[in-house]
């Protein structure tokens, strides 16, 4: 009978002009509602694993697809109508607001899990050192969710199977910047990197320390350094600015992977946050008279409409960026294809002493601690 079925459903889509993602899905929900309770969910997650997409894209348009697509899919379709889990199919399972892979030879993180990751952390301060024992970590989902939450943990995990050793050391691997570099031109700064974890650094010269110092000429000089004693480069640099310390590391780690996943359309990518106040409402002083930031207007009437009636305008780059190493060797530090990654994390541009209070005065009543 589901024979049929899926047979049935590929004559109604050979019939058509095009795949499209629409009536796609809508025969895969279909065809899977009878051994799933999320049909639709895990048609969305087949599919877009195919076409290298987001769900979301799904909702944005009507996507065009070839027949090879099509028999993929629908391949696809019939290992999941067999048994499999879907989470064994596409390779990977979200738990705990991370992606990890998955494979057979570890079992599928279940939501459940994730009260025993709760448990672990209403036990433990933040601030206090614990040293944790993992039997069986499989894909080492509990041991890298709570190190993700509290920095000061050491972990031991540890697993009978090879297999799952490796997967996990995957997993951990991905969910790590690795490789930080400390860069300051003060070696009493360095002491105090050090006392929190910080094992690389950068001391700049007097050349690539003053205010009038360009950001490339301080990866430039690193990256000399670096070829001078034959060290191994790193493709991208992600840029974290130490005047812009509230950044939440899950933001992070999705910027990146969306460059990496689209690296061959950007050049680089800064952070953008949306201006409450459009940049076209600014005005320049010229001859002690307000002028528009753009041009010669002095009309002010004509800048002075309500934001509502301007395009969104945004800061940029000031939590994070990434850069190309590539890119900086060839003397360009952003390329001309800069990626804009919007987020609403709190903004925030330490550059006097009242702006440090500010802040200190923000995280307390907001409850936001320094690492999170």
């Amino acid at each position: 009978m589901q024979q049929n079925k899926c047979l049935n459903w590929k004559i109604n889509i050979l019939n058509m002009d095009n795949f499209t993602s629409d009536l796609m899905l809508d025969e895969a929900t279909d065809f899977l509602s009878k051994i799933t309770k999320n049909p639709r969910l895990e048609s969305e997650v087949l599919l877009a694993k195919i076409l290298d997409k987001e769900r979301e894209d799904f909702y944005k348009s009507n996507i065009l697809v070839d027949e090879t697509t099509y028999q993929h899919f629908r391949n696809l379709l019939k290992i999941r109508h067999q048994g499999k889990p879907i989470a064994y199919i596409v390779g990977k399972k979200e738990f705990w607001s991370l992606s990890f892979k998955v494979n057979e030879n570890v079992l599928i993180p279940r939501p459940e899990t994730e009260y025993l990751v709760e448990c672990c952390l209403s036990l433990m301060q933040e601030t206090n050192s614990y040293k944790l024992l993992e039997l069986g970590t499989g894909s080492g989902v509990i041991s890298i969710a709570l190190a993700k939450e509290n920095p000061n943990l050491e972990i031991t995990a540890v697993d009978i199977s090879l297999k799952a050793l490796e997967l996990a050391n995957e997993n951990a691997l991905s969910h790590n910047i690795n490789n930080i570099v400390f860069s300051t031109d003060s070696r009493n700064y360095i002491k105090i990197a050090s006392k929190y974890g910080c094992q690389s650094f950068h001391l700049r010269s007097k050349n690539t320390s003053s205010d009038k110092a360009s950001e490339y000429s301080v990866f430039l000089d690193f990256i000399k350094k670096k070829l001078k004693v034959k060290e191994n480069l790193p493709k991208f640099f992600v840029h974290l600015r130490p005047t812009s310390p509230i950044r939440n590391y899950k933001t992070i780690e999705s910027a990146i992977k969306f460059f990496k996943r689209n690296e061959k359309n950007y050049t680089s990518l800064r952070s953008s946050n949306l201006m409450n106040n459009p940049a076209y409402r600014s005005h320049r002083i010229v001859d002690g008279k307000l002028c528009s930031i753009v041009g010669k207007d002095f009309k002010v009437r004509n800048y002075s409409q309500p934001r509502q009636f301007y395009p969104k305008t945004y800061k940029c780059g000031h939590l994070f960026e990434i850069y190309k190493t590539k890119n900086i060797l060839k003397g360009d530090l952003w390329g001309n294809k800069v990626a804009a990654y919007v987020t609403d994390d709190l903004f925030n541009d330490i550059d006097t002493k009242d702006d440090l209070d500010y802040l200190e005065y923000y995280m307390k009543k907001n409850n936001i601690k320094l690492f999170y």
